[in-house]
Parts: structure tokens; sequence; C-alpha cells
């Protein structure tokens, strides 16, 4: 009987201090954050990083949240729980037929990604769109979405879309 306990005793403690464990590397980001980059946190909703050259435009939403930042010379907005997007059966006509759409990964939802260039003032601009949640079906948890005049400028809003975590369902 006392060696029954005993193990029993040994049991708990190791399933404890491993779930202890789990806890601790669930909080943190399952991506390589560039050195330097700060973290911005949404209202407790989710958290992403920007480049330490990004500055806030002061643009914001009072009824849903909404931000917008510079990087360079390229925007950077991020609109959760958008009241308004773009319809799924509409972007090829607003991306154009040339435009790319993948299927990825932000936080640990499904997203889609969708790279589009289009003539705007008579100059080429390119732009990123990263639609969180079942965007097909109307359900859009998070926008996140950088235009510029320089396409080597959208590889950091795609690092920066890595760098989601949700905070809350």
């Amino acid at each position: 009987m006392k060696c029954l306990t005993v193990k029993l005793c040994v049991l708990v403690i190791t399933l404890t201090v491993c779930w202890s464990i789990s806890l601790g590397q669930q909080s943190s980001p399952n991506v390589d954050v560039p050195a330097g980059w700060k973290k911005v946190n949404a209202k407790s909703l989710f958290t992403f990083y920007l480049p330490p050259s990004a500055w806030d435009t002061g643009f914001m939403a009072l009824d849903e949240f909404y931000q917008e930042w510079r990087i360079g010379r390229m925007r950077f907005k991020v609109v959760h729980e958008p009241m308004g997007w773009l319809s799924y059966d509409r972007r090829e006509q607003v991306f154009g037929k040339g435009f790319k759409e993948s299927v990825v990964e932000a936080g640990g939802r499904k997203a889609y990604l969708c790279d589009s260039s289009r003539i705007v003032k008579g100059r080429r601009r390119y732009y990123t769109d990263l639609y969180v949640g079942e965007w097909p079906q109307g359900q859009v948890k998070l926008w996140m979405q950088a235009d510029t005049a320089r396409p080597a400028d959208l590889e950091i809003a795609r690092k920066i879309f890595r760098t989601v975590e949700f905070l809350k369902p």
C-alpha cells in the first residue's frame, strides 16, 4: 500500500510539472521575431510585432479596433472584427486578374493571403492583404493590409503577419 501511495505522489508531481511547463510555452509566439521589433498589444485581443522604424499615424476608429502605421513609405493597417470588408466573391474584380491567393496560418488560425498590384493615380501600388477567419463564408476575425510603391516592402508585412498571436478565442 505504501509503494502505491509513493508512485501516485510521483505521478501527480510529474503531471503538475509537465502541465506548468506546457502553459508557459503556450504564451509565447511560435515565430522568430526579428531583434528590436516592438510588441503591439491590440486591446488584449491579439498581439503582433512591428519593426522599430514603424510609427503610428494616429488614425483610429471609434466603433472597431482600427489602427494604422507607416513603415518607411509603406502603409500598414489592422482592423479587428471589421464591420465591412471585401466580399470573397468580388476579390478578383478588386485585386485584378493577376492577384495571388494562398491559404496560410496566422496566430494558429486559418487565413487568406492575397498579393496584388494596381495603378493608382498613374503609379503602380503593391498590396498584401491578410484575412483571418473563414473569409469565403463571410467571417473575418482580423484584416491586415499593407500597400507600398516598392514590392520588396511587402516582405516586411508578411513577417508582421507571422507574428500575430490571439489572446482571446
